[in-house]
């Protein structure tokens, strides 16, 4: 039998499903092709976070389905069959393979070997997030406005970002030297916008001693680079009278020279953490390498009608606490705009804060009413240009700061060496960010900056 597995998104616990879910059909003696043609199944990883995320699965279905002259059996993963069950039905009776339920591969290709034989996806595989439209059978070939437009921003994104040097939390966890560890399925949230939360159903966290294990094979495999991951990170182990702080500890504990980044870690629960966090931090500089902390917004109203259990002080102290101890520390946050009820007032509060917390990235999301969601209910909604507008507002001042940074970056690098050199010494500029900090920390380290191998590139 031969199978085809196409993924629609880059979220990293959708690609970790459609990974594992390969093991199976691998170890149950399937063969992979790239062709429809020459398929038996096909499995389509698909996401519906948003309405954009949505329309991009359900336009990847149909263009699979057109171009499935064989009736291959087409198989929808991903959270959508969980988010919107009634659309997916109108256009076929697909089975599905949704987070809850990755078991029910078994049934469907009458698996010998069932999928519980095996552990999580520790290695992220790159090539499961190759953009559906480059597939020449779903994709006709002649160049439309469509497929045009998506090369040529294509191509110019990689070339600023080779140019700019430019990491964001998303391309550093798909660097083949970051080992992934999934923490927990689920979350405790009740985000008032939040679909995904219906699909990745309550909180179940993975036991502290298999973490425990999963971390050491990484360390055996000669891993230094680990990032946790969970629908949210931050309320790891409140299911199983444990939490984030003592799982760090136990895993700091294991090896000494390793960096751990902490993917989807909600506020509410960080700030239950944070002292604890603290004190950890100030034990072990220089170990957490990233942390996503996703803000949403700069309102406290908003906020509120978000549901997302902190205020900006919260925020403002976590930032600025984090930073306090580790100057090095990348802090990675989502905002959204256009949420029900914001004001220009509430938006520019939300750029403010952006602009004085100068995250080292953030991803800006636009708002859009989900299925079953209580803020689908909430008044007034924003016109569609308005949300764009203000997005658009926040990545061009993110974009000006990216191209600035870089730029200073250069200055550093090149000129400041040589200007010390014409007065008859030379003084070290500033560190950036992607150089090796243990090649530019002398023995003779400056009090209270204490030595380390850790490198933060």
């Amino acid at each position: 039998m031969k199978a085809l597995l196409l993924n629609q998104t880059e979220c990293v616990r959708s690609v970790m499903d459609l990974q594992l879910i390969r093991k199976v059909l691998k170890a149950n003696g399937w063969e992979f092709v790239h062709e429809i043609s020459k398929a038996d199944k096909i499995f389509l990883g698909t996401c519906a976070f948003s309405s954009e995320f949505e329309d991009q699965a359900f336009g990847l279905i149909e263009a699979v389905k057109e171009a499935n002259i064989n009736n291959a059996e087409i198989v929808v993963c991903g959270c959508l069959s969980d988010i919107n069950r009634e659309r997916l039905g109108r256009l076929g009776n697909f089975r599905t393979v949704d987070p809850r339920s990755l078991d029910k591969i078994n049934h469907i290709i009458q698996a010998e070997v069932g999928i519980s034989e095996f552990d999580d996806v520790n290695e992220l595989d790159c090539s499961m997030v190759v953009p559906w439209i480059k597939y020449p059978e779903i994709v006709p070939n002649e160049l439309t406005t469509a497929k045009i437009i998506y090369r040529i921003k294509s191509f110019l994104k990689e070339r600023a970002k080779k140019i700019l040097d430019v990491e964001t939390f998303y391309t550093y966890i798909y660097r083949k030297d970051v080992f992934h560890i999934r923490i927990a399925r689920g979350c405790m949230g009740s985000c008032s916008y939040c679909a995904v939360r219906f699909a990745l159903g309550p909180l179940k966290s993975k036991p502290p001693e298999e973490v425990v294990r999963e971390f050491q094979k990484g360390i055996d495999a000669g891993y230094r680079e680990f990032c946790l991951t969970a629908g949210d990170v931050g309320c790891y182990g409140l299911d199983i009278s444990t939490d984030l702080v003592e799982l760090l500890r136990a895993l700091f504990q294991i090896h000494e020279d390793c960096e751990i980044s902490l993917a989807d870690t909600n506020l509410k629960w960080f700030m239950m953490l944070y002292d604890r966090f603290m004190e950890l931090l100030k034990e072990r500089p220089g170990r957490i390498k990233y942390i996503q902390l996703p803000i949403q917004s700069g309102s406290d109203k908003i906020l509120e009608r978000m549901q997302r259990g902190y205020n900006t002080r919260d925020i403002y102290k976590a930032v600025e606490g984090l930073r306090t101890i580790d100057q090095y520390i990348r802090i990675s946050t989502h905002i959204m705009v256009g949420f029900p009820g914001e004001t220009n007032s509430d938006f520019n509060k939300t750029v403010e804060l952006v602009k004085r917390l100068k995250f080292f990235d953030v991803v800006v999301n636009e708002y859009t009413d989900r299925p079953n969601v209580f803020s689908a209910g909430l008044e007034p909604k924003l016109p569609e240009s308005t949300i764009r507008m203000r997005a658009g507002r926040v990545k061009r001042i993110l974009h000006t700061r990216i191209v600035v940074s870089r730029v200073r970056r250069l200055i550093d690098i090149l000129f400041l060496p040589l200007v010390s050199f014409s007065r008859g010494r030379y003084e070290c500029p500033s560190i950036p960010r992607h150089v090796d900090r243990s090649n530019a920390v002398s023995s003779s380290a400056q009090p209270n900056q204490p030595k380390t191998s850790i490198s933060r590139r």
